[in-house]
């Protein structure tokens, strides 16, 4: 199973951080994960569960 877990979100943040993205980035696209995360709701992520929350 592939979850996107506590763990996985600090590793991308740090992540763009050593890739010197500026803060508002930083914001917008953690931002985007955790609503991603919230409407999944813990279920398998896969990539039909990306397309239909796009």
């Amino acid at each position: 199973m592939r979850r996107i877990t506590d763990e996985a979100l600090l590793a991308y943040r740090q992540n763009l951080i050593n890739e010197e993205k500026s803060n508002a980035t930083l914001k917008k696209y953690l931002t985007d994960l955790e609503n991603f995360r919230k409407w999944i709701c813990g279920a398998d992520l896969d990539k039909n569960s990306v397309l239909r929350y796009i």
